[in-house]
């Protein structure tokens, strides 16, 4: 018996079934849609609150993988002050002036980001898991479809 009509013939028997790990990995990618949805739902509803002030950056570091910049900076609200920590472009650094963008109802729920860029991003991500979402599906019901009679079975 050859490998492909072995193992792997009978790993594509079980695809479509309960136990199969595709399974998996569709409640995986169902809870990414519903927690990117979610998110990119509650970014869209503060771009439409946001406000912009100017602060000032008091430390950048570098993080993650891609070195990324992320800046810690004070702004003020009227005569309130707040903190706040984002990623940001690398040529920001330390006593910069930089635009922060925040919430016009809660100015704690701030960035130096655009909110609605991040809410275009965490889209991108759901239409992503939809398509792989969908490709899933297709499998699994492509296995589970019908099956045909086989040519050793003699038909009634």
């Amino acid at each position: 018996m050859n490998f492909a009509n072995g193992a792997l013939a009978q790993r594509a028997k079980n695809v479509g079934k309960p136990g199969s790990r595709l399974w998996g990995f569709v409640l995986v990618a169902i809870g990414c849609i519903v927690f990117y949805g979610h998110l990119a739902i509650v970014e869209n509803d503060t771009a439409k609150r946001q406000q912009t002030t100017f602060g000032t950056t008091n430390d950048c570091e570098s993080r993650g993988r891609g070195n990324e910049n992320w800046c810690h900076y004070t702004f003020a609200v009227g005569d309130d002050w707040y903190k706040g920590v984002s990623e940001t472009y690398p040529e920001v650094t330390f006593g910069q002036t930089v635009q922060v963008y925040y919430d016009s109802q809660n100015p704690g729920m701030n960035a130096l980001e655009d909110y609605s860029g991040r809410s275009r991003k965490d889209e991108h991500f759901v239409y992503i898991f939809l398509l792989v979402l969908a490709a899933a599906g297709t499998v699994i019901l492509w296995n589970e479809g019908p099956k045909g009679t086989s040519p050793d079975q003699p038909t009634p």
